[in-house]
């Protein structure tokens, strides 16, 4: 479903139904206020009262609980334009955000097709066999999936790009997982994290991120911890429980 809706529902919203929308979910008891920078306190917190303190709260939101699909068999979609090179997006559900396989995840799809020194990056891009071949893992509140996209040339057919993604399924298996590996992405999920917190304002969405879905702002140690307890075993668990022999969708 597209986040913002199909052309004709948005025709057939009356400005009573934007109003009604905007008054159930943009109150004070569902937003996160922060306000970064070198303030005076008393003061910053005087002009926070004048400017939000007669807002009032709005009707009671919930979280919703997870809701992870599962796939009963592999689902094919496919869409053709006048486009030159074919493309596969190859997606499997996982779990959602802060999730405790959340980061074994993320090492998973790192070592696959993080980078140059990635399987898919050395048995398909650098042979030649493909333009471009990456994983990642993307999670958000409610679910995340791990996806493998491959572009590659006019005369390779999607279903020899399918071939390839599961040999190099079976290169994975027998390569296992090494401490390097661990190493590195750890090194350089704390270097993006730590780095990410240069400017006053990605401070403040940081903390407001935090307090939004955590309930405590000062959640970036904790989150980093999650990474640092990692075991090579850990990777290897959630590729047989999500990867290995799993039903995904498979996009051309």
């Amino acid at each position: 479903w597209l986040t913002i809706g199909y052309i004709d529902d948005l025709n057939a919203a009356t400005l009573e139904d934007l109003k009604k929308f905007f008054l159930r979910w943009y109150s004070p008891n569902n937003a996160t206020l922060v306000v970064a920078g070198d303030i005076d306190m008393a003061k910053t917190l005087l002009l926070v009262e004048k400017y939000f303190g007669v807002i009032p709260s709005g009707p009671e939101v919930k979280n919703m609980a997870p809701n992870v699909p599962v796939l009963d068999k592999d689902r094919y979609i496919s869409y053709e334009d006048n486009v030159r090179f074919p493309q596969m997006r190859i997606a499997f559900p996982t779990v959602p955000a802060r999730h405790s396989d959340e980061p074994a995840l993320d090492v998973l799809a790192d070592i696959f097709g993080g980078g140059n020194s990635s399987i898919l990056y050395q048995n398909m891009v650098k042979t030649q066999k493909a333009l471009f071949a990456n994983s990642g893992h993307p999670t958000s509140e409610l679910s995340g999936e791990f996806v493998i996209l491959v572009r590659s040339f006019p005369t390779t057919g999607l279903a020899d790009m399918l071939t390839m993604v599961k040999q190099d399924m079976l290169d994975f298996e027998a390569r296992g997982v090494t401490d390097d590996d661990l190493k590195k992405f750890i090194s350089t999920h704390e270097y993006s994290e730590i780095s990410g917190l240069q400017s006053v304002s990605s401070k403040g969405s940081k903390l407001a991120y935090y307090q939004t879905f955590v309930g405590n702002p000062n959640n970036i140690k904790q989150d980093l911890d999650r990474y640092k307890k990692l075991t090579k075993g850990d990777v290897i668990r959630v590729y047989n429980t999500y990867i290995k022999n799993k039903f995904a969708v498979i996009l051309s």
